[in-house]
């Protein structure tokens, strides 16, 4: 079992993907601990988070001391709300593992996702650059962080960069679809969202976004001024 493929399938948000790997190492080694965790990441509700976290909570004790602190900070985080504590812990841990473009990646998404800091979460976003320059799911947060500030043509680049590192992910033309039909480019959103789902038609979230490209590109049709004949 490939155990960085299943955090790279988290990472790249291929949730279909993670979770068929992640419960794959699971059967094999119900006591990994950071296959829980990230199962737990994965779940579709509170509920399932909070029973995966539990599990890997009960295996504490087959843990490393860091792997129980991961424990602490994605209980903070998924369960408790406690987003500053589960920031402390994998400040220390990444300051610990300086080689792990994950861990900077956790905190870029704590930033970004639960106090909307843009600002720090692309700091870390670009530090697991700097730890692995082929670290290509950074520069897709790096682009919705450019994209929700209004910073179009950054977030385009951003995107397009992921695209040409993961060209065989789904999420990189998703995301360049995502930004199109921002823009009102409803056409060439529905063309992203068609190769999301050529690289994996499991992909349902491109195929709901395909059909919101074609009904707004359809209705910009309709409102358009038709020329007398």
């Amino acid at each position: 079992m490939d155990r960085v493929g299943d955090r790279a399938a988290a990472h790249h948000y291929q949730f279909e993907s993670a979770v068929e790997h992640l419960d794959a190492a699971i059967a094999e080694d119900p006591t990994f601990v950071l296959a829980l965790l990230h199962r737990g990441g994965s779940a579709d509700d509170a509920a399932q988070s909070r029973a995966f976290l539990d599990l890997a909570e009960a295996n504490r004790h087959r843990a490393t001391d860091d792997e129980g602190r991961m424990i602490d900070a994605f209980r903070a985080f998924l369960v408790d709300a406690e987003y500053e504590r589960a920031i402390e812990i994998l400040h220390e841990l990444s300051a610990k593992y300086t080689a792990d473009p994950y861990l900077p990646s956790y905190l870029g998404l704590r930033y970004y996702r639960n106090l909307q800091r843009y600002e720090d979460a692309a700091d870390q976003f670009r530090h697991a650059l700097a730890r692995d320059p082929g670290f290509a799911q950074a520069y897709n947060w790096l682009g919705y962080i450019a994209m929700d500030q209004g910073d179009h043509a950054t977030a385009e680049a951003m995107f397009e960069r992921y695209r040409d590192l993961a060209p065989d992910e789904p999420r990189p033309y998703d995301s360049l679809g995502v930004l199109f039909l921002r823009t009102g480019r409803h056409e060439a959103a529905a063309q992203q969202f068609e190769r999301a789902l050529a690289q994996d038609a499991r992909f349902e979230e491109s195929r709901v976004k395909l059909a919101r490209a074609r009904a707004a590109q359809a209705d910009a049709l309709a409102r358009e001024p038709r020329s007398r004949p």
